[in-house]
């Protein structure tokens, strides 16, 4: 029947999104009503006092809901359950003794509850995968959202990808904000690992052993375990393997006495194959550049329930020992030389079996111990904590900028995780009506606006635009920090940033040196002058330093005060800008000659310097996201540009 209406649609309809999307709503208007009698969060749906919920937004995962649920009911929350369907179908807490409320529905359905006001009667909000697998391109579940659900204690996250995610969706916020979790021990992300998943019976070894494989067939090399079953079939017959995953398994004519394929099959019977199992064979291939991923972010659902059901892993050092297995808890082996420990699992008497599986168990204690407290800690946290810095912004500026500086200001105020100080220096004319218009004292971080006479102490050259060069260069005398990133009026943060990526560390600040090669090429085909380049040279041999030309725009750009003091009192920064008007040049080219510690990087800004290039990257279609990428903002020159921001 189906077909037949996919067939009239095909026949009817030419655009193709609009085809895709009327199919779309058709399969998911087949499996509502297909599923329409599992529970739905409606009206009549009351939330309990201390409650969490947990939401699962894949059709995958649903082994790692039993998990979750445990860690919040240890912590005395009753807890709420928001999965797709397929999770509820395939019935992952067969096993629990006191399960949770389960509300099952569509992606659709699960935006809906969770939109629902009340939401915010929950303590915590628990999302059990940041992204969403659904699309031709993952997409973050905030972003499919299109708002945070906010319990009281706020929103936790589980990224089961950070290699790949970390970044790509700049979950460092979240991070930050000690709101976000990972399978394995990271550095970037606590640890919190799901490895219960109700009762059962610790068996004793089986004389014939019987091995245990879990997951996607393409994502698995599964040439060396058929390769090591052909061989050990030639010296015993006391072994069976068994494959539980999705998609199609050819098994060797000659060995199918020994492999069984189960394809893919509910929890209930999933937990009762693990529970007759001897060991579980981790199938990952130290040759293989798809495995990486399970070293560097991702956690094979293999240790989860190696862990939990106390079935010692088969499983290559490498990935082994990253997952905090040894010798005592697991056969770990070399490389992809699986027949070996295949051979010692099957020599394995019942009493060394034993002492493995009460390794594996106090390891599943450890993790599980961690866990928990990480969770405690994250519930704890109010999630707006900074962190202490010694880097300040600084922005010189003029009541005529006040518009650039507004939209400026608007964007630390939402993108400033790291709580990174802000201080204004304007002309004392201006002070009181820019104070007025840009300080609310509703911030979350450092504010303040201060008169530039007292950074210039009688040392005015009679023209703004040089005077508030030397101001740049002589902030440094306010003592308030050591070092400063400098934001000219007419830019804006796109994403949010964080001390980090200014600082390598307390002492070695990121500042912009490079050589311009692209800046130059672009500016030669537009025609721009030559000027600013032509300053930085004349700076680069007033020090008398050769080699390569070193560019240190476009702003913003990093100072360190103990640079500029060292310049001020060596050469005099108002002399300095006399002589030649390139303030970063000055600092750049003093830096190298003293020195001092410092990272060189590319620019931290996007610059929409001429029209020419604003009217270039629109006919490219290049969009505020793109540059997100690459990018922590934008500069708008208002020098030579209307418009005070990017509209893409």
């Amino acid at each position: 029947m189906m077909k037949k209406v996919f067939r009239i649609i095909g026949d009817t309809l030419t655009i193709r999104p609009i085809r895709k999307f009327i199919e779309r709503k058709l399969v998911e208007m087949q499996i509502d009503c297909k599923f329409r009698h599992t529970p739905k969060f409606d009206k009549s749906i009351k939330i309990h006092k201390k409650s969490g919920f947990i939401g699962e937004p894949n059709f995958a995962h649903g082994e790692c809901l039993p998990g979750w649920t445990k860690y919040f009911q240890d912590l005395d929350y009753a807890v709420d359950i928001f999965t797709r369907y397929e999770n509820f179908a395939e019935k992952p807490f067969c096993r629990y003794q006191n399960p949770p409320r389960i509300f099952a529905g569509s992606l659709p359905m699960l935006k809906k509850w969770l939109g629902d006001k009340r939401i915010a009667e929950y303590e915590v909000c628990f999302l059990a995968s940041s992204v969403i697998w659904d699309f031709s391109s993952h997409m973050h579940f905030s972003d499919y959202l299109g708002f945070m659900p906010q319990g009281k204690l706020g929103c936790l996250f589980i990224d089961h990808a950070p290699n790949v995610f970390f970044e790509q969706y700049n979950e460092k916020t979240l991070a930050r904000q000690n709101r976000i979790f990972t399978l394995s021990h990271l550095p970037e992300m606590p640890q919190l690992n799901p490895h219960y998943f109700g009762e059962f019976s610790k068996n004793k070894k089986n004389k014939k052993t019987i091995f245990l494989t879990i997951g996607r067939i393409n994502a698995k090399n599964y040439d060396p375990m058929v390769e090591s079953v052909r061989e050990l079939a030639k010296s015993s017959k006391d072994f069976v393997v068994r494959v539980i995953g999705i998609e199609e398994m050819e098994i060797p004519a000659d060995l199918r006495k020994y492999i069984t394929y189960l394809g893919r099959i509910d929890y209930p019977k999933m937990y009762t194959e693990i529970e007759q199992a001897d060991f579980i064979i981790a199938g990952l291939d130290s040759f293989c550049a798809g495995h990486y991923q399970y070293l560097v972010g991702c956690t094979t659902g293999n240790l989860q329930l190696s862990l939990g059901f106390l079935k010692p892993m088969l499983i290559s050092r490498i990935f082994g020992e990253h997952y905090e297995l040894s010798d005592k808890s697991a056969i770990l082996y070399p490389d992809n030389e699986l027949f070996g420990a295949m051979e010692s699992a099957m020599k394995m008497n019942g009493s060394e079996y034993v002492k493995m599986q009460t390794a594996l168990q106090s390891l599943a204690d450890k993790i599980y111990g961690r866990s928990l407290t990480n969770l405690k800690s994250a519930m704890k946290s109010d999630h707006k904590a900074g962190i202490k810095t010694n880097m300040a912004f600084m922005c010189k500026t003029y009541i005529k900028d006040l518009l650039p500086l507004k939209i400026l200001k608007e964007s630390i105020d939402v993108h400033n995780v790291d709580k990174i100080p802000f201080y204004i220096v304007v002309p004392a004319k201006d002070l009181e009506q820019i104070k007025s218009a840009i300080i609310t004292g509703k911030e979350d971080y450092k504010i303040a606006a201060m008169p530039e006479e007292s950074i210039l102490d009688g040392e005015s050259l009679g023209m703004g635009w040089l005077d508030q060069q030397v101001v740049k260069l002589k902030f440094y005398k306010t003592n308030l920090c050591d070092f400063y990133l400098i934001l000219d009026s007419d830019s804006y943060f796109i994403k949010d940033f964080f001390v980090d990526d200014f600082m390598f560390d307390d002492e070695t600040p990121y500042v912009v040196c490079h050589e311009g090669k692209a800046g130059t090429l672009l500016n030669t085909k537009f025609g721009n002058t030559n000027a600013m380049h032509e300053k930085e040279q004349f700076i680069k041999k007033f020090f008398g330093r050769k080699g390569k030309d070193y560019r240190f725009l476009t702003s913003p750009f990093m100072f360190s005060s103990a640079v500029c003091r060292a310049l001020d009192v060596e050469l005099g920064a108002a002399h300095c800008i006399r002589l030649c008007s390139c303030e970063a040049a000055w600092h750049g080219e003093f830096l190298l000659k003293s020195g001092a510690k410092y990272k060189p990087t590319e620019l931290f800004f996007e610059a929409m310097v001429y029209q020419k290039k604003l009217n270039w990257w629109r006919k490219l279609r290049i969009t505020t996201n793109d540059i997100s990428k690459q990018y922590l903002g934008i500069v708008m020159q208002s020098k030579f540009l209307k418009e005070h921001r990017y509209e893409n």
